[in-house]
């Protein structure tokens, strides 16, 4: 009861958008962090689709997105929402910096035949072995191994590589390309270093 009244208000304060989004070579999914993205994201169009309830700001509704939404009813009414806004917007990346997002991973295991699902890791990764703990011991049904799935993840290092090999988390594709955090602290060293300069 809590929960549907939770849905009532955020629908409330939302912004509905009457219409089919636009097409988007690169979707962006849940703008937790985007801020971080900067460096990568300029100068490309994009769209964002946000995933945080709480952070919802518009919800697009058209005769398109409900049929949609219908041919996906099976699954939980967000996974049919987002899947029908994939359908319309048609990206070729759906790109995250959240790589431990659930319904990342299970949007992925649907539409990864046809959209390149891309997560750049985010921080340090111990959840798999808490679930691991907890599966084992039967205090939850939930096999996270069998389940997360990520076709391409941007990683730290060989480290992260080893670790999700070793518990059998399924990733198609590894690359390491370190922190973006680090790299966006060197970035923006640079360019006070370069305000300081200017002065002197």
């Amino acid at each position: 009861m809590k929960y549907l009244i939770f849905i009532i208000k955020v629908f409330f304060k939302v912004k509905i958008i009457f219409k089919d989004p636009k097409n988007y070579d690169l979707v962006i999914f849940d703008d937790e962090s985007i801020d971080e993205l900067g460096a990568i994201l300029k100068n490309r169009k994009y769209f964002i689709l946000q995933s945080r309830i709480n952070r919802i700001d518009k919800i697009y509704i058209s005769l398109n997105i409900i049929r949609n939404i219908i041919k996906n009813y099976k699954k939980k009414i967000s996974t049919a929402y987002f899947l029908s806004l994939l359908d319309i917007i048609k990206p070729k990346v759906v790109f995250t910096f959240i790589d431990n997002s659930f319904k990342f991973s299970e949007l992925a295991k649907l539409k990864n035949q046809k959209i390149k699902f891309i997560a750049l890791q985010n921080g340090a990764r111990y959840e798999h072995k808490e679930f691991e703990h907890l599966y084992k011991n039967k205090i939850i049904k939930y096999n996270f191994s069998e389940n997360f799935f990520i076709p391409y993840l941007l990683c730290y290092g060989r480290y992260e590589i080893d670790d999700f090999k070793k518990h059998n988390i399924k990733v198609n594709d590894f690359s390491v390309v370190g922190s973006l955090r680090v790299s966006n602290f060197f970035l923006k060293k640079k360019k006070l270093k370069n305000i300081i300069m200017t002065f002197a």
